[in-house]
């Protein structure tokens, strides 16, 4: 008798199969999606966060700057609050006066805090464009960095280095929470608090 052979073999492998179900995908996906939705506002908060010490670091340069620049130069030398409108203007008034919308750093050879022209050969005729040290444009976002001192926002640094106005507490904050503030002294110092 002829035993018979069979070429077929069985659908069973040596290997076992390798893969998902559906239910563990979708355990899976699941998991995933708890995991980011629990990161993004967490991420939020982070780039939040990096704006305002980004924000406050530069203000601190730029006070540092101003200072330094009033004493290298020997003259006056403010730091303003560029108006809203993005202009090469300080603000007027002190209660509007932001940070956040950029800043100007000028040599301040009238002593009037304000970035205009002067009278440089005394015949009572404003003749020359204040000399523009520094320019910043305004940050993006909510962002708010106002100064405490609402009559002089300005902050003007004589030849010594001393501060002569806009001493007072910058506050640098989003969406109404207070990330750092700064403050700027008499004697021309500035720091974190």
């Amino acid at each position: 008798m002829f035993a018979v052979h069979s070429h077929f073999q069985s659908c069973s492998s040596p290997y076992p199969t390798r893969g998902f179900s559906l239910i563990e995908l979708l355990i899976v996906v699941a998991i995933a999606a708890i995991l980011i939705g629990m990161a993004v506002p967490n991420l939020k908060t982070f780039i939040e966060n990096n704006r305002l010490a980004t924000a406050s670091d530069e203000l601190y340069s730029a006070i540092v700057y101003t200072r330094s620049e009033a004493v290298k130069r020997r003259d006056n030398v403010t730091l303003c609050a560029r108006n809203s409108n993005a202009s090469l203007t300080c603000e007027s008034t002190g209660s509007s006066a932001d940070y956040a919308n950029g800043w100007l750093a000028f040599v301040d050879c009238n002593n009037n805090g304000v970035y205009d022209a002067c009278d440089t050969d005394g015949d009572g005729v404003a003749d020359t464009q204040e000399e523009l040290l520094k320019v910043t444009a305004a940050f993006d976002g909510n962002l708010s960095i106002t100064n405490s001192n609402t009559t002089t926002p300005n902050i003007k640094f004589d030849m010594a280095g001393r501060a002569r106005a806009g001493v007072g507490t910058l506050t640098i904050s989003a969406n109404s929470h207070i990330y750092k503030t700064l403050e700027v002294i008499r004697s021309g110092n500035t720091y974190f608090n």
